[in-house]
């Protein structure tokens, strides 16, 4: 419909027909304010789009949604803003992947990988914990349930068990371990994370 068309160019957005489209068709073509191109939305299958935001004057994509009729049981209004929902990945500006997981209803759910910008998993955040990659090989868990931090090689053999602040700092009690997975000491750190108060040190015999 030619009026609809021109309504939809005034707002930034060129709109092609969605009836018999071909696979690879782009469908919607959002435009800046300058005339660089903002978002696209292809088809990829019958059901499925393929809805790409790119940064500012660039091509590249800053984040990437396969957004499927069949599994979210309604159509997707190619005129209007897309509702977060599916998965969704971002990017860095040097095309590597920033962060990848699902919305539901417009929030984060279920398993959220994050990366850094060199392309190296950073950490992982669920419902009920995050799970950390550090430089050294070591990695931790964080439980969001009861405040403590899990610490372990790079085999998986638990290191360190204990709570922490929101910045980091260990307090409260915390144990380590041997490579046996035995612990070795425990005991107390005060509010500015100092050892305080008498630490427990075993050896093989317990």
């Amino acid at each position: 419909k030619e009026a609809d068309k021109e309504i939809l160019k005034q707002k930034g957005i060129v709109w092609f027909s969605s009836y018999d489209v071909s696979l690879g068709d782009t469908l919607v073509i959002r435009y800046d304010s300058d005339g660089s191109i903002s978002s696209l939305i292809t088809v990829i299958n019958p059901n499925t789009y393929c809805i790409q935001d790119f940064y500012k004057n660039t091509n590249q994509v800053m984040r990437e949604l396969f957004y499927d009729e069949a599994e979210h049981n309604e159509e997707i209004n190619i005129t209007d803003e897309v509702k977060k929902e599916g998965i969704w990945t971002f990017y860095y500006e040097n095309g590597n992947i920033n962060k990848r997981g699902k919305y539901s209803e417009g929030k984060k759910k279920g398993v959220w990988k994050y990366y850094k910008e060199n392309g190296q998993l950073d950490h992982i955040i669920n419902k009920y914990k995050r799970k950390n990659f550090n430089e050294d090989g070591t990695w931790d868990t964080f439980n969001f349930d009861t405040d403590k931090l899990e610490v372990y090689d790079p085999k998986g053999q638990i290191l360190s068990t204990g709570p922490i602040t929101e910045s980091g700092t260990r307090v409260g009690l915390w144990k380590y371990y041997n490579i046996m997975g035995e612990i070795k000491e425990q005991g107390r750190y005060n509010e500015e994370g100092k050892k305080y108060k008498e630490w427990e040190f075993f050896d093989e015999n317990g």
